[in-house]
């Protein structure tokens, strides 16, 4: 099992599933998670690119919070990459999971 958490397009996961497959001869799982859908658009092109079969994709946010409004910062010229943070630096680009 793999964990790719802040997946983006998923570079990680399917670096080190491919990396098990080759020295192990494993097929592991890749667990996804991304709250962008932007970026799991580009996730799912990429796992079908690397023929990765085994995967589930959770469009969520991950943090050790619960019961709490997360404020998720998007990059100001859309670069994929997002920030969590309690101190909003960007309320245009924010988006509440």
């Amino acid at each position: 099992m793999i964990l790719d958490i802040g997946a983006n397009v998923g570079f990680f996961g399917i670096y080190y599933s491919k990396l098990m497959s080759h020295y192990t001869n494993l097929h592991p799982t890749i667990y996804f998670f991304e709250p962008l859908q932007y970026n799991i658009n580009l996730l799912k092109k990429n796992i079908k690119m690397n023929d990765i079969t085994k995967t589930k994709i959770y469009p969520n946010v991950v943090s050790d919070k619960t019961d709490v409004n997360i404020d998720l910062h998007i990059g100001g010229t859309f670069t994929g990459c997002t920030v969590i943070s309690e101190e909003p630096y960007a309320k245009k680009n924010k988006k509440e999971f």
